[in-house]
């Protein structure tokens, strides 16, 4: 990606889908058409999801969960799959399928044995978590180092005052956050990295999300619904409340150097598993607006909020 963000009308169309994603926090599986143009886009986008399609343990893994995707919408949802879908000569051409639109048809089942593949690749990854030894601490440190190399590549490809802190909320905003939500056995709160990155512009920002979803955040991993935008299209000087740019998403990290031989049962789940990330992304001057807004006196209310539900 160049050093400068192109406007609107000059981005690329998959460009134009990975923000539609993120700042409007739809659902992978509404969504109709994927945007890859060559071979080398389709291995860089598995890349992203942490596959190398040189390796044949990849490859076999691939097709092996192309193949529980396909059996599932013959045999349960009764699609009608001709045979370049279900034994592709090559995974990359379903890849191509699902962007291409001269054969709409083809196109049209393409897509959904994609979304059906990455949702088995999705449960397979967190089953892989639960039937492993590996510790929440040492998926966090794979998940930071892979989120922080990508921020300070970012400081080196012209964004020098680029700033970020992150890690996981203490126990005590854990507690508080569940208790004020609707669903206060969210099990997902507790295991994500929250990162806050401040930069100088709201171009920037833009910037820093198209990195982060064409280097290590598969936009096909975009959690639905968890999307806040107060900030790309508002016009200046609307303040006077916290205004925030934030999204989440599962990073997929690979356990090579912590499975090591595994049992059957564990080894046919795969080697990737997924951590969930909290991004929260501002410029400069609305973090110069938000820290005129009263933070303390809301946070009060919030645990005045929680004490009273606690206690009727």
């Amino acid at each position: 990606m160049s050093d400068t963000v192109p406007p609107v009308m000059e981005m690329s169309a998959r460009e134009k889908e990975i923000l539609k994603i993120v700042l409007g926090g739809e659902s992978i599986v509404d969504d109709s058409q994927l945007f890859l143009s060559s071979e080398e886009e389709v291995d860089r986008f598995l890349k992203i999801n942490e596959y190398d399609v040189n390796l044949p343990k990849d490859r076999d893994r691939l097709l092996d969960i192309q193949s529980e995707a396909a059996g599932y919408l013959k045999n349960y949802l009764h699609f009608d799959l001709p045979q370049s879908l279900t034994r592709p000569a090559r995974l990359s051409d379903i890849l191509l399928a699902a962007s291409q639109l001269e054969d709409q048809k083809l196109q049209r089942l393409a897509c959904p044995l994609l979304k059906t593949m990455n949702t088995i690749a999705h449960i397979d990854g967190r089953e892989l978590l639960f039937s492993s030894s590996i510790r929440r601490r040492d998926l966090a440190h794979l998940a930071q180092d892979k989120i922080e190399r990508e921020l300070f590549t970012l400081t080196k490809k012209g964004i020098p005052h680029l700033k970020y802190k992150g890690g996981r909320k203490q126990r005590e905003s854990l507690i508080t956050k569940l208790l004020s939500k609707e669903n206060s056995l969210d099990g997902s709160i507790g295991d994500r990295l929250r990162y806050r990155v401040v930069v100088p512009t709201k171009e920037e920002v833009v910037r820093v999300i198209l990195h982060l979803f064409e280097t290590i955040l598969p936009y096909n991993m975009v959690i639905p619904g968890a999307s806040k935008n107060e900030i790309i299209g508002l016009k200046a000087g609307t303040g006077g409340t916290y205004k925030v740019l934030e999204f989440q998403a599962e990073i997929p990290l690979r356990l090579d150097g912590f499975l090591g031989s595994l049992d059957a049962p564990i080894a046919s789940l795969g080697r990737i598993t997924y951590l969930r990330v909290e991004f929260q992304i501002v410029d400069e001057e609305t973090d110069r607006q938000n820290s005129q807004v009263d933070y303390a006196s809301y946070k009060e209310r919030q645990r005045k909020d929680v004490a009273g539900r606690l206690s009727g």
